[in-house]
C-alpha cells in the first residue's frame, strides 16, 4: 500500500516524504489543468482543525533582520535581487546538514537541519521577504527509499525558480521567458523535469508529509488532522487523498478507506499509488472481481514520472509476470528513452521470457548508448560478451 509520494507493495503501506523546494503566495500564475475535485462531504469524516500555512514560512525578526542586512549590504548592490538569495542560500546550504525530518523555516535556519521540504520553506520566506516571484515544478527523480517504523517511504522531489525583478523591455529583443534562477538543492543528472503545481498544491505537500511522519508515529489523529489539511488545500491531489485514505482505514476501518478511493476513481482522479492501494484494499475485503478490474485499469493510467512505471514494472517481473512487467518498462522508455534504466529493465523481462536473444542484445546496446547513464558501462559490455559468446 502507498501514501504521499510513494510507490507501493502489497506488503507495506508507502509513504512519500515530498523533498520540496520553495513557493510563495504571491507566484507567477502558472496555468495548471485540475481534475474535479472532491467535495469536503466526500473525504471530512472528524472535524480538524484548520492550520495556517503562514507559520511553516514564518521566521523570527532576528533572522528576517540577518538575511535583509545582507540583502540590502552595500556590497550586494550590484548584483541582481534573485542572485541575491541565491548567494544567501548557497551559504547556509553550506553549512545545512540533511535530515529527514520536515521542519518550518525558523526551525530550518535555527538547526541547520531538515528535508528539501525544509529548505524549500527557507526559500519561500526569503523570497517574500525579497518580493520575488517563484514557481514550482515536480522532478521525477530514482526513488530514494527509507523505513519509517513499519512503513516503507519513497521521496518526491520539487526545485524551484526564483524569478529576476521586472525588467525594463527593449522592442527590438525577442524574449524566452522571464529571467529566473532554479534552486535545487539535489540535482541529479537522471532528474526529470515533470508537471509545474500551484501554491496550494506545495502548501498542501508540506502537510502530507506531517501527516506521513505521524502515520509513521502511529499518532492517527494527529495524522487525520495534518491529512484533512492537506485535502482542504488541494482536494483533487490524488496523492493527498490517498494518503488520507490510509489514515481513515485507521481511525475509521477499511470500508471509509474504499468508499474515499471509490470516490477518487469515479472522479478520475488517480495515481499509480492510489490505485494500488484501491486494488490491495479491495482484496483485503475480498473484493476480487474489482481488484482485477483496477488491476487492468492501472495499465491505462497517464503518469509522467518513469521511475514509477519501472517500479510497478519490477514488482511485476519478481513475480514471474514477465509480459505485464516488459508493457510497464515500455511506458518508461517512452518517457524517457534517453536513461539506460529503461533498456535494462526491458532486457531482464525479454531475457526471462527466453525467446529473443537478439532482442536482448539490441536492450542491452540500447542502455549502453543511452545518454543517461545510472549503471556503468562495464556493466553493459559484460552483459553484451556474455550474450556474443553463445
Amino acid at each position: 500500500m502507498n501514501v504521499p509520494t510513494l510507490l507501493r507493495t502489497s506488503m507495506f503501506l508507502l509513504f512519500a516524504a515530498c523533498l520540496c523546494s520553495c513557493a510563495n503566495t504571491e507566484t507567477t500564475p502558472v496555468k495548471i489543468e485540475k481534475p474535479i475535485s472532491l467535495q469536503t462531504a466526500d473525504w471530512n469524516i472528524t472535524p480538524f482543525n484548520k492550520l495556517s500555512f503562514e507559520q511553516a514560512v514564518k521566521l523570527s525578526p532576528e533572522q528576517e533582520q540577518h538575511f535583509l542586512t545582507f540583502y540590502n549590504s552595500t556590497y550586494n548592490e550590484g548584483i541582481a535581487p534573485h542572485q541575491r538569495l541565491y548567494t544567501y542560500l548557497s551559504r547556509f546550504v553550506d553549512n545545512f546538514s540533511y535530515q529527514n525530518t520536515t521542519l518550518s523555516s525558523n526551525q530550518a535556519l535555527t538547526e541547520k537541519t531538515g528535508n528539501c521540504m525544509s529548505l524549500a520553506l527557507v526559500t519561500t520566506s526569503l523570497a517574500k521577504l525579497a518580493g520575488l516571484d517563484i514557481s514550482y515544478q515536480v522532478i521525477n527523480t530514482a526513488p530514494v527509499y527509507y523505513k519509517q517504523g513499519e512503513n516503507v517511504v519513497v521521496s518526491q522531489h520539487i526545485r524551484t525558480k526564483v524569478y529576476a525583478k521586472d525588467e525594463p523591455i527593449d522592442e527590438d529583443t525577442i524574449y524566452f521567458g522571464r529571467t529566473h534562477i532554479i534552486i535545487d538543492y539535489y540535482k541529479n543528472q537522471v532528474d526529470l523535469p515533470g508537471r509545474k503545481i500551484a501554491h496550494d498544491e506545495f502548501a498542501s505537500k508540506y502537510y502530507a508529509n506531517l501527516a506521513a511522519d505521524a502515520y509513521a508515529n502511529k499518532d492517527f489523529e494527529l495524522a487525520n488532522e495534518y491529512s484533512s489539511n492537506a485535502m482542504f488545500l488541494f482536494p483533487s491531489s490524488a496523492e493527498n487523498i490517498n494518503t488520507h485514505a490510509l489514515v481513515l482505514r485507521r481511525l475509521q476501518g477499511l470500508d471509509n478507506a474504499i468508499n474515499l478511493l471509490d470516490k477518487s476513481y469515479q472522479k478520475g482522479i488517480t495515481s499509480l499509488n492510489l490505485m494500488s492501494n484501491y486494488k490491495s484494499f479491495l482484496l483485503a475485503k475480498g473484493d476480487k472481481e474489482k481488484a482485477t478490474l483496477i488491476s487492468n485499469d492501472i495499465k491505462n493510467i497517464t503518469d509522467d514520472n518513469p521511475y514509477q512505471w519501472l517500479e510497478l514494472g519490477d514488482e511485476l517481473y519478481k513475480k514471474g509476470k514477465y509480459n505485464e512487467a516488459l508493457s510497464y518498462f515500455e511506458k518508461a522508455e517512452a518517457l524517457a528513452p534517453y536513461l539506460d534504466e529503461v533498456f535494462l529493465a526491458q532486457a531482464k523481462a525479454i531475457f526471462k521470457q527466453g525467446n529473443n536473444p537478439q532482442l536482448v542484445k539490441q536492450k542491452l546496446n540500447a542502455a549502453l548508448n543511452a545518454p543517461i547513464k545510472v549503471n556503468e558501462v562495464n556493466l553493459y559490455q559484460a552483459k553484451l560478451a556474455a550474450f556474443e559468446s553463445h
